[in-house]
């Protein structure tokens, strides 16, 4: 069936908005090692030395991030001239599964090109098609003004724009969510095993590029059990986790291999939850950072068990971490309760907002410690006052609007409830955590969806219900 000629128009937005920021951003995103490493792992295997990394090149990035404490962004190709001759240097790439590093490798070996210019093209080009995926979906459960309307917000989302040009598994995962609940509202209107088979693939592959998608696939399956006879989809539902197995077994026999266990997920929940506490200790009190404010987890390994201190990512180095955080947790229970419920608000209703990546330094928390105010920063700084507050405004109404369409779909439940679970389930497991935004902006797309659904009521509030029943549902 051909697109609507608006539809197109707004794909065309979509490119415009990222391109622009794209072209903003010229230098690549240096937020973290990672960014680095998964393009210096790439830059490996299309020479043919396998996953691996420079550990020379690695420790020069960190030593510059660590030396900047700031959100600005640096340019990765520089140090990828960095190489080391000493073979020790080489080290095998452990770490989150590598979905994306081979996109990467994909991307330069085709392009024949070691900058990441290109890829970052391909990913606002993929991201932007998002727009297609959302009309549809909102058509389907829905209505045409519906679709337009999740296209039109999803197009015009700075957020996803800016998690679009990212040097990471984040900039790509977006599109595999985004393809992946797709696939999951086509199987409500055909529950075939070619579509459930679909699915399954497309989520497998969103595993490898990031394992936020192992949510989606649990997400999944209930929400088939809840809609269909469990007679009827047995064999589906068997199928969609035998691909969803499979998907998970190359990387698990990696790490088999180079790590010594078979597993799918690296140990690191320790790290997390120690950042999340020293991130929501503004004094220190429980002295996890450094005199120059950075975290260093290798001295609380290093103290259990001496000379012997095993490697980071290793699940000996994860259990001493989650030791700590768990006595940390224990002592003060209290505190760390208000920490999370204060990430539960920060990514919700008054959410740490990525519109200020848009502003200019200083930003108002650095200014005000300085001894400067409110009203002289708003006259020095007009523009990233104005982009920080409205971006609060805009990402938190944008989450009002979402519960908001909720409530109103609230009859709709058994089809609403996987759209809602996505971005809610998300935010709450990671509160305990430190939360960067671009770990909860790929899964708010359902957020586009039920936000159009709310609009387009209130645009035409004479219009009937929208929505149609799903074919072969349980009653």
């Amino acid at each position: 069936m051909p697109l609507n000629k608006s539809v197109w128009m707004v794909f065309v937005g979509a490119l415009l908005v990222r391109g622009t920021i794209l072209m903003m951003y010229t230098d690549n995103v240096g937020w973290a090692s990672s960014s680095m490493m998964f393009v210096d792992v790439a830059r490996h295997v299309v020479e043919g030395k396998g996953l691996g990394y420079d550990d020379v090149v690695k420790r020069e990035f960190q030593a510059t991030l660590a030396a900047r404490h700031d959100n600005k962004w640096i340019d990765i190709d520089d140090f990828l001239k960095l190489r080391s001759s000493a073979p020790e240097a080489y080290q095998p790439y452990r770490g989150r599964s590598p979905g994306y590093i081979l996109f990467l490798s994909l991307v330069f070996f085709l392009t024949g090109s070691m900058k990441v210019f290109f890829p970052r093209l391909i990913q606002i080009i993929l991201n932007a098609s998002l727009c297609f995926a959302l009309y549809s979906m909102g058509k389907q459960l829905w209505s045409h003004r519906v679709g337009l309307w999740a296209a039109i917000l999803f197009a015009c989302w700075v957020p996803q724009a800016l998690v679009s040009v990212m040097v990471g598994h984040d900039g790509l995962i977006p599109f595999f969510v985004g393809l992946s609940l797709f696939a999951f509202t086509k199987t409500l209107a055909d529950f075939s095993w070619s579509r459930v088979a679909w699915c399954a693939v497309l989520v497998g592959l969103g595993i490898n590029v990031r394992e936020s998608c192992l949510l989606l696939a649990g997400l999944f399956v209930v929400g088939w059990l809840v809609l269909f006879p469990l007679r009827a989809s047995m064999g589906k539902l068997l199928l969609f986790v035998a691909l969803i197995a499979g998907s998970l077994l190359p990387w698990s026999l990696w790490n088999k291999s180079h790590v010594g266990r078979f597993m799918f997920l690296i140990p690191h929940q320790g790290v997390s939850l120690l950042d999340g506490i020293a991130d929501a200790d503004a004094f220190n009190q429980f002295g996890l950072r450094e005199l120059d404010g950075t975290y260093h987890w290798d001295r609380l390994v290093q103290q259990k068990y001496g000379a012997e201190a095993p490697t980071i990512r290793s699940v000996e180095y994860n259990d001493a971490l989650m030791t700590e955080a768990r006595r940390i947790i224990r002592q003060n229970p209290a505190w760390y309760a208000k920490s999370v419920l204060k990430r539960v608000v920060q990514f919700t209703v008054l959410p740490w907002s990525m519109w200020q990546l848009l502003a200019s330094e200083p930003q108002w928390s650095t200014f005000k410690a300085a001894g400067g105010t409110l009203t002289r920063y708003i006259k020095d700084y007009p523009a990233p006052f104005f982009f920080r507050i409205f971006g609060k405004a805009v990402e938190g109404g944008l989450f009002i609007l979402f519960v908001a369409g909720l409530a109103l779909e609230r009859k709709r439940w058994r089809e609403m409830m996987v759209f809602a679970a996505v971005p809610l389930i998300t935010i709450f497991s990671l509160a305990p955590m430190k939360i960067q935004p671009s770990y909860i902006v790929p899964m708010q797309i359902p957020y586009f969806l039920l936000a159009a659904a709310l609009l387009a009521r209130w645009w035409r509030p004479g219009d009937p219900a929208p929505g149609n029943p799903v074919p072969g549902a349980s009653a």
